[in-house]
């Protein structure tokens, strides 16, 4: 029963547990009336919405009692753009809520590591609903509108079935009001609907429930453009044909397309045992538009016809990308006017939208969130090296961190949450001694293991896009390993670059829409012990254009016998371009001693430091303050003596020697001055000295 809110009060439920990312059962009641209310309820993790089970899912939602909304303020180091309770006032006049400091408030984030946040407001926002919301999408649409008016929220946090951490210090305030958000947006309609993606469906032009009319009447468009060769999909096909009352004749002319035709007698008997169960109608379909075919509009029938018109006119009704957000006090719109808009009505192809200077001048664009500081963003990655290098101890490494929010290789992950591992070429034991070589008794919550999938052409896509809407928080990374496991096969008419961008296109489309990385491993070209230092990545096997489709690319270089790899990294969003970094395979772990340049340095340092002849020069100005005076011959003995080493064959070797630290001995304050002219009776003779104050130039 849905009963009347006074505005003050509102419905919340609490889990067992403070700081579980992977609990989903919330099966505590509270009633809120009061700002201490809420404070003690917010010691737990929590959520205002009613759960079917108490299970938080979207697929559960019940009802919603109350608007969460989230603001860390990590959008600016302005001060005062910062969201305060008293801004949310302001841009919200008779809005009645409540507003709890988060667990980080006023204070830094991640201290200590590359990805510290310095300390700021940080709070959770509550609107209560007068009447709880029954209704997902219309929830959904209200948390889209606070975006418009609140940029600076967490739109990871604007979901209805997000959920907020509890904390042990919890501060609640409660801002009266008159009116609930809902309300407001009511009396303002000018503020569009913004829902957020993560909450929406994929459409389907075409149902999967496909009758036998629509599939007799486009069963051989269909099939012309599906592959036979494999033989999963020659199944699937068979099955579906069947479940449309298809002719056996229409599977056999087809099978006979691959050059695996099993024979007439063999398609006789798969074909009776089909029994009804298994693919039905609309798998064809589906294996027909993944490659590349659409429905003519001629050739639609009933429903199926009504269904195409209404994804025609979305289409032409689409709003502009979900990461373009307006700024606070600018126009608020969500698809661009006609004088921001240039369309070409004369062909029967969706308009094209674009952009003017004035719209793309006055929005808010944010820069995306990277899942691990410096290193990977959301997008398309790859990860090449040679064969037997570690890649998989690396992958799977980085999994782990990702799954459990520990830093990976000394990186700060910015962005933990579900990890799928597709390892294609490993087994659950194997799988399992990696885990135990690499520190983990025990496989992480938020890690999914895999070792068979369906290929990018057939089927992929489909299944992840299912374990992603299985999830109860948002994915942050998939890992193919090895990408050659499930790249499609390359048709007659494409070369090899043609057929990289087809194929690895929608695993790109998959990561940006999810605002997740997918991120495949490959091996680089046979033959090469060590790759080129000039531009290593084009040694990845394959075409240039994997390695263009990528948004992070990763190489490690080297020797397998080597104590030291190069690991290199480019982010198209990392504007530092390509970063070299020291990397470590040392106990089956990966880890990164600093960048290639700074590892140098210390070791150039480190040796200076070790050499015999600084250690002797440094003993020989410090027992001699105004200074040591002789040839080479004579510093040569002096090395002997003081670390038992012999420098130098000759005093042109041990001259040659010294020019060598000669700089570095200057920035000691050691100088080396030459007092006598070539050609002495004994050889040229040197001052080595540090400057007395009286000796040192004055400044006028």
């Amino acid at each position: 029963m849905l009963m009347p809110n006074n505005l003050t009060s509102f419905r919340m439920y609490l889990a067992n547990c403070t700081g579980n990312a992977q609990n989903t059962l919330y099966s505590n009641t509270v009633e809120i009336s009061r700002a201490e209310d809420l404070a003690t309820a917010c010691l737990k993790d929590h959520v205002c919405t009613e759960f079917k089970d108490h299970r938080r899912s979207s697929d559960n939602f019940i009802r919603c009692h109350a608007i969460q909304a989230d603001c860390d303020n990590d959008n600016t180091e302005d001060s005062s753009a910062w969201i305060t309770p008293a801004t949310i006032a302001k841009r919200l006049p008779g809005v009645a809520f409540y507003a709890v400091k988060s667990r980080n408030c006023d204070r830094v984030k991640h201290p200590g590591t590359p990805g510290e946040k310095a300390a700021r407001p940080r709070w959770h926002y509550y609107f209560p609903l007068r009447v709880a919301i029954p209704k997902i999408q219309v929830i959904s649409e209200i948390m889209g509108r606070l975006l418009i008016l609140f940029p600076e929220f967490d739109r990871d946090g604007m979901k209805p079935a997000q959920f907020f951490f509890g904390h042990e210090r919890p501060e609640a305030e409660y801002h009266p009001g008159e009116k609930d958000i809902a309300e407001f947006f009511i009396e303002h309609p000018e503020i569009a609907r913004n829902t957020p993606p993560a909450e929406s469906k994929p459409e389907r032009i075409l149902n999967a429930n496909q009758n036998e009319e629509f599939i007799s009447l486009n069963a051989p468009d269909m099939l012309a453009v599906i592959p036979a060769d494999d033989y999963g999909i020659w199944v699937d096909v068979g099955m579906a044909l069947k479940a449309a009352g298809a002719d056996i004749s229409l599977w056999d002319e087809w099978s006979k397309t691959s050059a695996k035709y099993p024979g007439y007698k063999v398609i006789v008997q798969k074909w009776n045992s089909f029994k009804g169960s298994g693919k039905g109608p609309g798998t064809l379909v589906h294996l027909a538009q993944e490659n590349g075919w659409k429905v003519a509009p001629d050739k639609l029938t009933g429903e199926f016809k009504a269904s195409h018109e209404a994804a025609e006119a979305h289409k032409a009704n689409a709003s502009v990308p979900d990461d373009v957000q307006p700024i606070p006090g600018k126009t608020i719109i969500t698809v661009p006017p006609p004088s921001a808009v240039t369309t070409d009505k004369s062909s029967t192809i969706p308009d094209l939208v674009t952009f003017n200077a004035d719209y793309f001048n006055n929005t808010d664009i944010p820069e995306p969130e990277p899942i691990i500081d410096k290193i990977l963003f959301p997008g398309l990655g790859m990860l090449g090296a040679p064969a037997k290098m570690g890649k998989t101890y690396m992958v799977l490494q980085l999994g782990c961190c990702v799954a459990t929010g520990q830093p990976f290789m000394g990186f700060n992950v910015l962005r933990p949450g579900p990890v799928l591992y597709l390892d294609l070429q490993g087994t659950l034991a194997r799988t399992k001694k990696r885990l135990h070589d690499i520190g983990h008794e025990k496989m992480p919550k938020g890690l999914s293991l895999a070792y068979k999938t369906r290929t990018t052409d057939s089927g992929l896509i489909e299944q992840l896009e299912r374990w992603i809407a299985a999830q109860t928080q948002p994915p942050v990374l998939i890992i193919i390993d090895m990408l050659q496991q499930v790249k499609g096969a390359q048709r007659k008419t494409e070369d090899s670059y043609t057929a990289d961008n087809r194929i690895l296109e929608p695993l790109h489309d998959l990561a940006m829409k999810h605002k997740l990385s997918v991120f495949c491993v490959m091996h680089t070209r046979k033959g090469n012990k060590i790759l080129p230092d000039d531009d290593p990545f084009n040694e990845i096997l394959g075409s240039i254009g994997q390695f263009g489709s990528a948004d992070c690319s990763w190489m490690i270089i080297g020797r397998r016998t080597d104590d030291r790899k190069r690991f290199s990294v480019i982010c198209r969003d990392n504007d530092v371009g390509q970063i070299d970094y020291e990397a470590r395979f040392q106990n089956h772990r990966w880890s990164i001693a600093g960048t290639v340049e700074d590892c140098e340095e210390k070791r150039e340092i480190s040796r200076y430091n070790q050499n015999p002849i600084v250690f002797t020069i440094r003993k020989l100005v410090e027992e001699s303050p105004s200074g040591w005076i002789g040839i080479m011959s004579d510093l040569i003995r002096e090395v002997v003596v003081r670390t038992n080493q012999y420098p130098a064959d000759n005093p042109e070797k041990m001259r040659r020697m010294l020019s060598s630290v000669e700089y570095r001995l200057s920035c000691e304050g050691i100088l080396i001055e030459r007092i006598s002219p070539n050609g002495g009776k004994n050889g040229r003779r040197y001052k080595v000295y540090r400057p007395q104050p009286e000796q040192q130039e004055l400044p006028y």
